[in-house]
C-alpha cells in the first residue's frame, strides 16, 4: 500500500510539472493555428481591372497567354489601351490562331472541356474578337513594337499572366480551366522566383510559347 501511494504521488507530481512546463512555454500550444493569407504572394484572381493594374504596376514586361484571351481583351481593354498609349509597358499576347478556322478540333475540344454548353463556334468567335481588339490596341499604341500579338496552333489548358518573368522581381499567375468551372471558381495560384523549380517550369512554358508562336500585325 505504501509503495503504491508513493508511486501515485510521484506520478501526480510528474504530471503537474509537465502541465506547468507546457503552459509556461506557450499556454495556447494545443489550440489550432488559423492560417493567414500573405496577400503580397497571393493577391487572388485578377477579376477586376483595378486589381490587374496593381498587379503589373511598376513592371516593364507583361505577358498574357490563353486559349482565346477573351476575358483579358474584354474586361481589361480600357486599361490595356491606356497603358499601350502611354508606351511604358511592353505587352505580349499569346492565343490560338483563329485562321485555323472554326472547324479545327482545337475549338471543339475546348468546348468539350468547358462542359458549360459553350460551342466550338462560340470559342472560335471569342478568338477572332480578341485578335481584333488586340490589333486595335496595337494600332493605337505609342510604339506598336511594344505590343506583340502572337498566335499558337495548339491548345493550352490554362491561362497565364506573367510579369517580368525572366527578371528577379518577376511573378506569374496561373489559372487552371477545369471542367464545368465558371471563371470565379477556377483554381488560381501565383509563383515567384523563390519558388524554385515550379517558377522555372512556368517560365519554360513561356519560352516554349515564344518558340512555337507567330507574331501577327
Amino acid at each position: 500500500m505504501f509503495n503504491s501511494d508513493i508511486a501515485f504521488t510521484a506520478g501526480g507530481i510528474i504530471f503537474l510539472i509537465f502541465l506547468v512546463v507546457v503552459y509556461a512555454v506557450d499556454p495556447f500550444k494545443w489550440k489550432p493555428v488559423k492560417p493567414t493569407l500573405n496577400k503580397e504572394r497571393n493577391p487572388g484572381p485578377l477579376k477586376e481591372c483595378q486589381m490587374l493594374e496593381e498587379y503589373i504596376k511598376g513592371h516593364k514586361k507583361v505577358v498574357f497567354a490563353g486559349l482565346t484571351l477573351n476575358t483579358v481583351s474584354v474586361e481589361n481593354y480600357p486599361l490595356l489601351e491606356r497603358l499601350a498609349r502611354e508606351g511604358e509597358t511592353n505587352f505580349e499576347f499569346f492565343l490560338v490562331d483563329p485562321s485555323l478556322g472554326k472547324q479545327n478540333p482545337i475549338f471543339s475540344t475546348a468546348a468539350d472541356n468547358r462542359g458549360d454548353g459553350t460551342t466550338a463556334e462560340e470559342i472560335f468567335t471569342e478568338a477572332v474578337k480578341s485578335v481584333d481588339r488586340l490589333k486595335r490596341i496595337k494600332a493605337e499604341a505609342k510604339n506598336s513594337k511594344e505590343v506583340d500579338i502572337r498566335v499558337i496552333r495548339y491548345a493550352i489548358g490554362h491561362s497565364m499572366v506573367l510579369v517580368d518573368p525572366l527578371k528577379p522581381e518577376g511573378k506569374i499567375q496561373i489559372t487552371l480551366h477545369s471542367f464545368n468551372h465558371t471563371k470565379g471558381e477556377r483554381l488560381c495560384f501565383h509563383l515567384f522566383p523563390e519558388d524554385g523549380s515550379a517558377y522555372s517550369n512556368a517560365t519554360s512554358v513561356y519560352q516554349d510559347l515564344l518558340r512555337n508562336s507567330i507574331s501577327i500585325d
